[in-house]
């Protein structure tokens, strides 16, 4: 074979080789002239492949925050631990209840009448428990008092309003801001469940009516009298929370305001309280 068809040769095998790989560049042929046989170098091109890097996947471990549900802290805060006695429409002035009767209301001079009758804790209609016995109410039965008054013999109180959530609310100096709000009361019951049951703000007490700090913020309950309760029960909504007999029912409650579309169904909306003040 001669010279020329050795070089022919050697270049149509590296150039079937670099289609091999894939190469495209043509490899560099140097002949060297010599006496012996002939000697051929090849160069062959250096080639870098880069591969991408390749993604590692970490799996993420759970913390305890994100396996917990963050939920909402609400509009109103929870009032939790606090005492509750019962009231109710009609009630005479005693020593239980530290000679302040029940026949008119904070808001009403004459609740007996707007109520339909005395709400009679331990006579009860056996049809329909919430009501009292002998008449249907006229208002709602599930109804409480709370320590923070809106009017005194001379009006409005100053401050009062303000102190509220609801103090950007339009309203007339004649009209109530605080009186028909919604309540959620919750009682946990002796195997860890709990019960909820709601009402409305018809009255004020127990005890005292100017404590502002309490109903509408954080601050403790401020009540020397008898148990020192923070809130006041309908015998309708101590029997929704467990009482067997509701007039000398007392227990730990927790409790906060509600809108109303925050407020189940259940027996707190078959009659609801919708008056004004009425002096």
């Amino acid at each position: 074979m001669t010279k020329k068809a050795i070089v022919l040769s050697i270049l149509a095998l590296m150039l079937i080789a670099c289609a091999a790989v894939g190469l495209t560049t043509t490899p560099t042929l140097t002949v060297i002239a010599t006496k012996v046989p002939i000697k051929v170098t090849i160069v062959t091109p250096v080639v870098t492949i880069i591969h991408a890097a390749v993604p590692t996947l970490t799996p993420m471990t759970p913390t305890a925050d994100s396996l917990t549900e963050t939920l909402p802290a609400g509009k109103y805060p929870w009032h939790e631990e606090i005492i509750a006695t019962v009231f109710w429409v009609g009630e005479e002035a005693g020593e239980e209840n530290d000679f302040i009767d029940n026949i008119f209301s904070a808001w009403m001079t004459d609740w007996v009448s707007a109520f339909g009758g005395v709400d009679t804790p331990d006579e009860r209609n056996p049809q329909n428990v919430f009501h009292p016995a002998g008449f249907t109410p006229r208002e709602n039965s599930f109804y409480l008092a709370l320590p923070a008054s809106e009017f005194d013999e001379t009006g409005v109180i100053l401050g009062a309003r303000e102190a509220s959530p609801w103090t950007e609310e339009p309203i007339s100096s004649e009209e109530s801001l605080f009186k028909n709000r919604w309540v959620e009361v919750m009682v946990r019951t002796p195997d860890g469940k709990s019960v909820s049951c709601f009402g409305q703000w018809e009255d004020t007490g127990p005890g005292f009516d100017m404590q502002y700090e309490y109903v509408f913020g954080n601050a403790p309950v401020d009540n020397d009298f008898g148990l020192g309760a923070g809130i006041d029960l309908s015998p309708a909504l101590a029997i929704c929370l467990g009482a067997e007999i509701p007039s000398s029912w007392s227990g730990e409650v927790s409790w906060r305001f509600a809108d109303a579309d925050e407020v189940s169904n259940g027996p707190w909306r078959q009659i609801i309280t919708t008056s004004d003040p009425n002096w």
